[in-house]
């Protein structure tokens, strides 16, 4: 189930803002490339904002799993940690929320 986190609006009302829209703000907001923020880097801070962008995904915009997996080119086991790892991270560390909330305020 998603996790409801007060000044995080669910964008699930229509895909139609869509993967790409996400994409665009994503790399804008983070200084990465497309191909950077969806590729194999294990470098903490494109990890953290790949992490980011599949947690938006499927928390908030309700992408299944795998939907995520293939368009970040990742396995659903990666989707699945990036998701539990953002929501716990959440959870207790107020610098990481900030760092989320700092971009899914711009969504």
């Amino acid at each position: 189930n998603p996790v409801a986190y007060p000044g995080i609006t669910d964008l699930s009302k229509g895909k139609d803002y869509g993967y790409d829209s996400l994409i665009d703000k994503a790399v804008d907001h983070f200084k990465l490339t497309r191909e950077v923020l969806t590729g194999r880097s294990r470098k903490e801070n494109i990890v953290d904002a790949r992490q980011v962008v599949m947690w938006v995904l499927m928390e908030k915009m309700r992408f299944g799993c795998s939907e995520v997996g293939r368009l970040m080119n990742k396995n659903h086991a990666t989707v699945l940690h990036a998701r539990k790892k953002v929501n716990t991270l959440l959870g207790v560390d107020k610098g990481y929320k900030e760092y989320v909330y700092s971009f899914v305020n711009t969504l």
